[in-house]
């Protein structure tokens, strides 16, 4: 099946994603054909949920045409989102607050992996363009990882169209329009502080498991872990709650090595699957496990400047749990957070 026949099929059964025209000091939310979101914030918080709302009302139908970097862009929004809907605890009811992170973890779910597929792509692009490159074998694994992304793409676009994601979006909304004015208004401070503290000792313990071995299942469980403090980082500082820039930048620049790393070895595995595959052609076989070996020893190489970098980590952790929370949760006793241990 060609990815050309497949996408125009799929696209056309999904239903138009409205804008969501959104203000918090009125306390209502509705849908608009073609409008713009709008909101007159009340404090930090309800600033940085209109910005991720924004975030995806924007890509999400470009996402739901099935455009690579808009699918990227949302499932980073949805994320960003699910991170900041916990601060809402002491201002939603239970029920309000477990729907709303269930609905937009949903929309998270549906948006798939083929953004890995696509880096795959750009990386294969980026060793072909090299000197002596081995054309044939790139040229086999290019087609082996089309044939995969129609697939998991007909897939996504098929999960969208199922989640009706104009509805979805509204639905995320309408949850948070339910806030309730009890309490005093920077309770959430409390929660965001807490979760500082949790996101830096996963990650903390991620780097602990990890080691200094070359290990990729455990490296990726870190990445991950520095991906969500960041998340949280950057919540901290959009919401004004704590002053996060500097932790924000190194978390990237990490979270950036971790991420090539990762996504170097995804290609591997479709060089070595290739190669299986191709087993009686030697020569087919000898290029595919070249590449496969200069690939492995990139990673080898981003895997060292990761271990360089992981004093640096260890402190931004203790960092997040300790002084960034006391920022976020000022009125806590003893800066209301443990702080974990340094190295």
């Amino acid at each position: 099946m060609q990815e050309d026949s497949v996408v125009p099929e799929v696209v056309s059964r999904i239903p138009p994603v409205d804008v969501i025209k959104y203000d918090f000091s009125q306390g209502s939310a509705a849908i608009l054909p073609g409008g713009h979101t709008t909101m007159n914030p009340q404090d930090g918080l309800e600033r940085v949920l209109d910005k991720r709302l924004r975030a995806l009302v924007d890509d999400l139908p470009s996402a739901c045409d099935g455009d690579v970097e808009a699918v990227h862009r949302t499932r980073v929004a949805s994320r960003r989102m699910r991170e900041a809907l916990p601060c809402l605890e002491t201002r939603l009811s239970p029920a309000a607050l477990r729907k709303a992170r269930r609905t937009t973890r949903r929309l998270t779910r549906a948006l798939g992996s083929v953004r890995e597929l696509d880096v795959a792509l750009e990386i294969l692009d980026e060793i072909e363009a090299q000197p002596l490159a081995r054309r044939d074998a790139i040229a086999q694994v290019r087609n082996h990882i089309r044939r995969r992304r129609t697939v998991v793409r007909e897939r996504m676009l098929g999960r969208l169209q199922a989640l009706k994601p104009g509805k979805l979006v509204h639905k995320i909304a309408s949850r948070v329009e339910k806030i309730e004015a009890r309490g005093a208004a920077d309770e959430w401070r409390e929660v965001l502080a807490l979760r500082l503290e949790r996101r830096a000792k996963r990650l903390l313990a991620a780097i602990d498991d990890a080691g200094s071995l070359y290990l990729p299942d455990r490296l990726h469980t870190v990445r991950i872990a520095v991906k969500k403090l960041r998340y949280v980082l950057e919540l901290a500082g959009e919401a004004a709650a704590a002053q996060t820039g500097d932790d924000v930048k190194a978390l990237k620049a990490i979270q950036e090595i971790l991420g090539r790393m990762n996504d170097l070895e995804v290609l591997r595995a479709h060089m070595l699957e290739v190669g299986a595959a191709a087993s009686d052609d030697d020569g087919l076989a000898s290029d595919l496990d070249g590449i496969a070996h200069d690939l492995q020893q990139e990673c080898r190489r981003l895997h060292a400047r990761y271990v360089s970098k992981q004093d640096r980590l260890r402190r931004l952790c203790a960092e997040a749990a300790g002084e960034t929370a006391r920022q976020a949760w000022p009125g806590s006793p003893d800066g209301g957070c443990v702080v974990v241990g340094r190295r």
